[in-house]
């Protein structure tokens, strides 16, 4: 793949053949020009109207398409130390049982550090990432990164009472900053409810995994399965008793969803679950590979992107996970569409979609004055499959 522009500190101009700007304004831009000043856009617009706006000089880009940089909606980078480690294709439940027995609170920061470096290499500009484990060192990793940001504290345990305070006990100093439910079967629908209503009190996005597997959906609905009995010796306690809802029922009678809401994986629903997340305004994040590494699902992609529903993508974590590399996802989803599908449907999904769903939308995710100005080229593989 070719690499992303990252515009100097003087007044440059990039002429494309084609500038997909993500903007509704004026989508997309044929024979299209942008300049870029001090690392943001200062203008764009059609080559021939706007070449003479500033006395500076052009690169010419040929045929490429380019793209607002991309955005990471969902990964854990504090999981990357246990790349190729975990079982893969054969259930969630064996892989989360090879998982727990892995080091996971072992992070190696220089090897995160040097994760973000590469991410901002392919042309990524900002990220959303779970921290469970080590939030305090990811906090520090985070606030030095190259990468604009949205790091979630993810909260789990089957405690009505949780163990940790931080930063529900006071107001986020770092804007950046945001806290995350692990999953309906994983964490207390008190502390589920708590840290949801302090992300609504502060205006920060709220995330959390929602009907990832088939296991999740049992758990809620009838109590049985393997998976149930896994967590009764690990997590959940003996007076547990399912809801008897399905996971987007159970998340929505808790209060969970919104507009606020970025819903992760999406896997198992059904048509009134995909109206439900519509009629409460939910962002979701597929996570496609991540998907078909650990048990060969798939989301209904198709259905919820009919349905009107913001989908963005992410990478998930290198446990779960071959790269980091949004283009990757967006390829990967392409192929396996079945149905219309156009290029700018698709780049909105790692572009404007995830700004807006992890609240970075004033300056990340379109193509217009005042937002950064790193820009990303189009594959031409995507560009050969795909509409405009």
């Amino acid at each position: 793949m070719l690499p992303p522009i990252f515009c100097p500190d003087t007044i440059h101009g990039y002429r494309a053949r084609r500038v997909l700007t993500m903007d509704t304004r004026q989508p997309v831009i044929d024979n299209g020009l942008l300049w870029t000043a001090n690392g943001y856009i200062v203008d764009v617009g059609p080559y021939p109207v706007h070449k003479h706006d500033f006395s500076a000089s052009v690169q010419d880009l040929g045929e490429q398409t380019v793209a607002p940089g991309l955005i990471n909606a969902h990964t854990h980078l504090e999981l990357s130390h246990l790349h190729g480690q975990t079982q893969s294709g054969l259930g969630f439940l064996p892989w989360v049982q090879s998982l727990l027995k892995l080091p996971m609170k072992n992070i190696q920061p220089n090897r995160i550090r040097t994760l973000l470096a590469d991410m901002h290499k392919l042309g990524v500009i900002g990220i959303g990432d779970i921290s469970g484990h080590n939030p305090q060192t990811m906090l520090e990793i985070h606030a030095q990164s190259p990468i604009l940001s949205r790091l979630f504290v993810e909260f789990l345990g089957f405690s009505p009472h949780t163990s940790r305070q931080w930063p529900l006990n006071t107001a986020p100093r770092q804007p950046f900053l945001s806290a995350a439910g692990h999953a309906l079967y994983s964490t207390h629908p008190n502390v589920l409810q708590s840290v949801k209503a302090w992300t609504a009190r502060h205006g920060r996005p709220f995330s959390m995994h929602l009907a990832e597997h088939s296991g999740e959906m049992d758990l809620l609905t009838t109590g049985r399965g393997r998976f149930i009995r896994f967590l009764n010796a690990v997590l959940l306690p003996l007076d547990f008793r399912p809801p008897g809802l399905s996971p987007v029922d159970y998340a929505d009678s808790l209060g969970l969803l919104d507009h606020k809401t970025l819903a992760v994986h999406c896997v198992h629903i059904g048509n009134s679950d995909i109206q439900t997340l519509l009629q409460r305004r939910c962002y979701v994040c597929l996570c496609p590979r991540s998907n078909a590494y650990i048990d060969r699902s798939r989301a209904p992609a198709e259905a919820l992107h009919a349905a009107g529903i913001p989908l963005s993508l992410g990478t998930d974590g290198l446990c779960s996970n071959q790269d980091l590399n949004p283009w990757q996802e967006a390829t990967y989803l392409a192929r396996t569409w079945q149905g219309n599908l156009s290029l700018t449907e698709l780049i909105a999904m790692i572009t404007i979609n995830p700004a807006r769903a992890l609240g970075l939308a004033h300056i990340v995710g379109t193509i217009q004055p005042g937002n950064l100005g790193l820009i990303s080229r189009v594959p031409d593989e995507l560009q050969a499959a795909l509409p405009i």
